[in-house]
């Protein structure tokens, strides 16, 4: 970081983080990607501890926690044969389906029910996640499909490498879609799902904002 004295008292122009007094100014610039300043931000907003700042001047943090683990099974499913179909044409039709319903509605139970059998399938809940933002989470998300993707392309993209026939269901995006980041990369997965193969549930309480709305069968 170098000093420019601009005006009186301190002005601080670099990489880093800067502290001014007495009314001062401090610019800092990061030097760090976007997608690195937004992961920060967002485990800072998690609770992570600022004692290192304060008495080190360096923060540390973590790589971010994803929790992408299905729900538990219940324990006396009820069946929903009909919508089981519904869910089934409508993924035949469009690889991408999304299911309408109140809390408490059985939508994580009727996914269960048609995802129990099938070999390769990626859940993300966005409530288990609001620790992180939503394009953040889904992000996570992907790179950890493209992780696991021994032979994946190097030039592939993050869709590129999710595997054919499998699932990714994004459950309680009611909220999420507000994230105009996590919106896009949703709009992606769906674009790119029937050409290569792979299927995308999404459940929420709310129909879905338009162009996206327009492009998913709703099973409700």
């Amino acid at each position: 970081m170098t000093d420019d004295f601009k005006r009186p008292g301190q002005w601080a122009n670099g990489t880093g983080i800067a502290q001014a007094s007495e009314g001062s100014t401090a610019v800092v610039y990061v030097g760090s990607s976007l997608s690195e300043i937004v992961q920060a931000i967002s485990q800072a907003l998690a609770g992570r501890s600022f004692s290192d700042l304060i008495e080190t001047g360096r923060l540390t943090v973590a790589p971010a926690q994803l929790v992408s683990i299905p729900p538990t099974k219940p324990e006396y499913p009820v069946a929903r044969k009909q919508l089981l179909l519904r869910l089934e044409a409508a993924l035949d039709t469009a690889h991408a389906a999304v299911l309408l319903g109140d809390v408490g509605s059985g939508r994580s139970e009727l996914v269960r029910s048609y995802t129990e059998d099938r070999p390769s399938i990626f859940w993300l809940d966005m409530e288990a996640n609001r620790q992180l933002l939503p394009s953040l989470a889904l992000e996570l998300l992907l790179q950890n499909i493209s992780d696991a993707i021994v032979s994946q392309a190097a030039s592939a993209s993050a869709y590129e490498n999710i595997p054919a026939s499998s699932i990714l269901v994004i459950e309680n995006i009611s909220q999420a879609v507000a994230d105009p980041g996590f919106l896009a990369r949703v709009s992606q997965l769906v674009s790119t799902a029937k050409n290569s193969g792979y299927f995308v549930i999404l459940s929420t309480i709310h129909s879905l904002p338009s162009p996206l709305g327009r492009a998913i069968p709703e099973v409700e």
